[in-house]
């Protein structure tokens, strides 16, 4: 698979280049290594963790923003199934 990567900031390839070196990898060998590492320490949210975020979520809001936020989730949930994102 390819992938590249346009609009790049000059100095962003520089230091990615300086660090490939570093490395003694090549500028896509290094990038690999970054994105795996990144992508590994990405964590999916469980049910129990999002239930704790949403009960300290609900401590702090009004109940006129508890309800927009509530309002806010069903229609993401709507889109997302129309988009067949879930």
């Amino acid at each position: 698979m390819q992938l590249s990567i346009r609009g790049c900031p000059d100095q962003v390839h520089q230091a990615l280049k300086r660090r490939a070196q570093s490395n003694r990898r090549s500028l896509n060998n290094e990038l690999l290594v970054s994105l795996e590492r990144d992508a590994q320490a990405e964590k999916p949210v469980t049910g129990k963790e999002l239930a704790e975020r949403l009960r300290k979520a609900r401590k702090i809001l009004t109940e006129k923003e508890h309800k927009q936020f509530g309002e806010d989730i069903e229609r993401g949930v709507k889109l997302m199934r129309r988009e067949h994102l879930h």
